[in-house]
């Protein structure tokens, strides 16, 4: 399959994905709306302490939290043959399996969000990369055991890397025009007026929920092109032959 071609196809899948579970992007929108309501509601100096204090952890954990939820969601959907039920149970098994990596992403990018530096930046980009190495181990657990170790996931992954970055780039080319709009309505003499206010909120809104789509887009990349499936007859996870 030709790399245009790829790109087409895996855009579609994902847009499979998204209409099937369009519950998962009003999800991952709610951490975004209520911070950035937050901030054009006129409050008190305490209120305000609070906002400015504490609103930003509470609403980035909340955010990371929803992210590697859906991710996990994601990852199975596509691995059980667009089974939005077997996607979207859990067990005892798979639980296991992915609290250890839902509380390392969780962790990793709220500390990196917040250190704001761009050595701090770079790791968080490398913190990704590993996250979406260990996408087939994450959703490895319906037999109730790592079939596919964290290793032999990494393995599978690196090599398709390539696609994943492909998707990437190719997907920030029209995002970057709309943060670019963002960043005009933020800095121009008029930003502080109602309407510049709720219309920078709308795109700061759409940008983060683009944002955060991309990259699980680029996940969906990775487990598509490594071939991860989920036999029903032994309840066993492995790679799907080349």
């Amino acid at each position: 399959m030709a790399f245009w071609d790829g790109l087409i196809f895996l855009y579609w899948e994902l847009g499979a994905f998204v209409r099937r579970f369009w519950w998962s992007v009003v999800l991952l929108a709610l951490p975004d709306l209520i911070y950035f309501g937050l901030q054009i509601i006129p409050s008190s100096q305490d209120w305000a302490f609070w906002r400015d204090g504490l609103a930003p952890y509470i609403w980035r954990t909340a955010a990371l939290v929803l992210q590697v939820s859906v991710f996990y969601v994601l990852i199975r959907f596509l691995a059980l043959n667009r089974d939005a039920q077997g996607a979207t149970r859990l067990d005892p098994s798979s639980i296991k399996t992915f609290a250890p990596f839902a509380v390392f992403y969780v962790f990793l990018h709220l500390a990196l969000y917040f250190a704001g530096t761009m050595v701090e930046l770079s790791l968080a980009v490398l913190g990704s990369i590993v996250m979406i190495m260990l996408a087939l181990w994450a959703v490895s657990a319906s037999s109730g055991r790592t079939v596919i170790p964290p290793l032999a996931s990494c393995r599978a992954v690196a090599p398709n890397l390539i696609w994943a970055v492909g998707f990437v780039i190719v997907s920030l080319l029209p995002l970057s025009l709309l943060g670019l709009l963002k960043d005009a309505i933020e800095h121009a003499d008029w930003a502080y007026s109602t309407w510049a206010l709720r219309a920078f909120f709308a795109l700061d809104l759409a940008y983060s929920i683009a944002d955060i789509l991309i990259f699980f887009g680029a996940l969906y990349v990775i487990a598509n092109r490594a071939g991860l499936r989920i036999k029903h007859a032994d309840e066993r996870a492995e790679p799907a032959p080349r």
